[in-house]
């Protein structure tokens, strides 16, 4: 028997309410129009993304040859991305456009999908270490690797809620999280990093002498340049690693970020709710939409570390599992909002959600100072032993929370399959004929 816990079984048994019959019979009246504007804004963003790309590989073609590979990897990467999804939600628009049933989503035979994640990875590390043309044949290596992960994850929980979406459904919520959760999430993110920054020059120009400082500080950077930290990057990690910035590091991505995107995360949930889902269709919406914000990291993250890449590719699997169930946390969470109008268990599916991304960043941001400790040339001896084996102990601390989370999501999947869609649901909010499918 798959283990419980109280929240788990609040979410999972407690009684459907009903949504008032207006809503449930009602689609938005602008219906029509909304499919023709995702259709224009699907063929734009392809547009745009086959624009960008051939930019990028013409400024990576004439780049110093140390600079090319990356180039082209991001401009690969991004007409994946791109005409990868904004492809099939152009088609979804016009399939819907024409009143056209979208069949139900359950892939076939996921583990196709891992052995050619295992492929590619071999591959891609290959083409790297051996040097065969690696601008050019690197790139899909890099692309599958990163792709192939969030559609693992979503095609085994599709596959294990029975049927709970359609395709249609799938593709416009992997659209949904990357071209919109994760803009907006940067966009939110960079504004509130604004402002903080408007704060604290304004709070500095309040002190004594704080014109000043403010000048000393603005010809820093320049000082720099003059200066031997270019040269010998060991020379800045004193100051990298000072306790006000490491704690500044943890309080930003372990706590303002989690809670942003945690929220930017279930957008597309939240724009769909007028089909009133049910908790499998809200749990797969919210999972695919978190597939596609970790297609996004999975694609470019990764480019600044590709002499390194296999192993970080791998450990993305990780970060890629920690967006996708928190993205099943906060579809379920946006259905208790707007569907059943509870807020209780809305309010404790999202702490958890941000509760399981702090603690992952947490660990990583560790590890990331860790390793960086190690380079200082007086870490060594017992200091640098000391770091060694913290690094390695954060990384099977990491290994423990994928663990987690993966349970977790099979929990889920499993209690929210065996109950189903109830009888009353049905009875109240029939399926829109082929006419009406959004």
């Amino acid at each position: 028997m798959a283990p419980s816990t109280p929240f788990i079984d609040d979410v999972a048994s407690a009684p459907e309410v009903p949504a008032p019959q207006s809503q449930a019979r009602g689609e938005p009246r602008l219906l029509g129009a909304w499919r023709v504007v995702v259709l224009i804004a699907a063929l734009g963003i392809v547009v745009l993304g086959l624009a960008g790309a051939l930019i990028g590989l013409m400024l990576a073609l004439l780049s110093p040859p140390g600079e090319r590979l990356a180039g082209t990897t991001v401009s690969v990467a991004l007409v994946a991305l791109t005409a990868g999804l904004g492809l099939p939600l152009a088609w979804a628009a016009w399939q819907a456009m024409q009143g056209r049933h979208s069949s139900t989503f359950r892939p076939k035979n996921p583990w196709v999908l891992v052995a050619a994640f295992v492929l590619a990875v071999a591959g891609g590390q290959a083409v790297l270490e051996l040097g065969l043309m690696p601008s050019l044949l690197f790139p899909p290596f890099h692309v599958v690797a990163a792709l192939v992960p969030p559609l693992i994850i979503l095609a085994l929980v599709a596959r294990g809620l029975g049927g709970a979406g359609r395709w249609r459904d799938a593709t416009l919520q992997l659209s949904s999280g990357a071209f919109l959760a994760t803009p907006l999430a940067f966009l939110i993110e960079g504004a509130l990093l604004f402002g903080i920054m408007v704060l604290l020059v304004a709070g500095l120009m309040m002190q004594p002498a704080g014109s000043e400082m403010l000048e000393s500080l603005a010809d820093l950077p320049m000082d720099a340049m003059d200066s031997t930290w270019l040269q010998d990057p060991e020379a800045v990690l004193p100051l990298v690693l000072s306790p006000g910035l490491v704690m500044a590091t943890l309080l930003i991505t372990a706590v303002f970020v989690p809670l942003v995107e945690e929220l930017a995360k279930g957008v597309g949930v939240a724009l769909m709710s007028y089909r009133l889902p049910d908790e499998r269709q809200a749990m797969l919406w919210g999972l695919a939409g978190g597939a596609g914000f970790a297609m996004v990291e999975g694609l470019f993250n990764t480019t600044g570390s590709l002499p390194s890449w296999a192993p970080v590719i791998v450990l993305r699997v990780g970060a890629t599992l920690l967006h996708c169930t928190a993205g099943a946390l906060m579809g379920l969470a946006w259905q208790q909002i707007l569907v059943r109008r509870r807020w209780g268990p809305a309010l404790g599916l999202y702490v958890a959600a941000v509760a399981m991304h702090a603690a992952w960043n947490t660990v990583s941001i560790g590890m990331a100072f860790l390793q960086l400790g190690t380079a200082i040339p007086e870490a060594s001896g017992i200091s640098g032993q000391l770091a060694a084996a913290g690094t390695t102990g954060l990384v099977v601390l990491l290994v423990v929370l994928a663990a987690g989370m993966s349970l977790l999501l099979m929990v889920l999947t499993r209690r929210l399959a065996r109950r189903g869609q109830p009888a009353g649901e049905k009875a109240l909010a029939p399926a829109p004929p082929p006419d009406q499918v959004g």
